[in-house]
């Protein structure tokens, strides 16, 4: 899957950092927004459930404050919704 980093105004952002982790807070992969606003994460997912969350803004900008989950199915086709205590 893809993540895009875009300001308030749907431009492109370089620098946000950002992170995944298990369920249980087990950090699993780091990401970082680069040209044309695309995340760049290492390693790929496996199936299973993930938190994804914005670690550092880029300059001039403020982190967000928002978690995601990221389920990753048995066939590799991912669903990305908003993260809610509900959803841990």
């Amino acid at each position: 899957f893809v993540v895009y980093k875009k300001d308030n105004e749907n431009k492109p952002l370089e620098g946000a950092e950002f992170k995944i982790t298990t369920k249980d807070g087990t950090q699993v992969a780091t990401g970082k927004s680069v040209t044309g606003g695309v995340v760049n994460s290492t390693p790929a997912l496996s199936t299973g459930t993930y938190i994804l969350e914005e670690t550092k803004a880029p300059d001039g900008y403020q982190r967000l404050n928002q978690k995601w989950v990221v389920e990753v199915d048995a066939n590799n086709k991912v669903k990305i919704y908003n993260y809610s205590k509900d959803s841990s």
